[in-house]
């Protein structure tokens, strides 16, 4: 049995901490439960989100803070960013 790695969810399968992983993880996820259904919705909030806390809509600039399990971190740019 391996140790649930803390970045991951609890099927430690996903990696919580990466926007695109948790997205895809979500869609397929709602394409096996829901087949043929059209998920562009769903994928776009999730695209929109992900601009919207890197501060790519006008208007907006990234996140300097953002919360985590162990509480409100500082950062110079977006975690989600490589």
């Amino acid at each position: 049995m391996q140790d649930r790695l803390n970045q991951n969810d609890v099927t430690n399968r996903v990696n919580v901490e990466d926007p695109q992983r948790v997205r895809d993880a979500v869609l397929a996820l709602f394409a096996a439960r829901y087949p043929g259904e059209n998920l562009n919705r769903l994928a776009r909030a999730f695209d929109d989100f992900r601009a919207l806390f890197e501060g790519r809509f006008p208007a907006t600039s990234p996140a300097t803070r953002y919360i985590t399990t162990s509480g409100i971190r500082s950062t110079s740019r977006s975690p989600w960013r490589a």
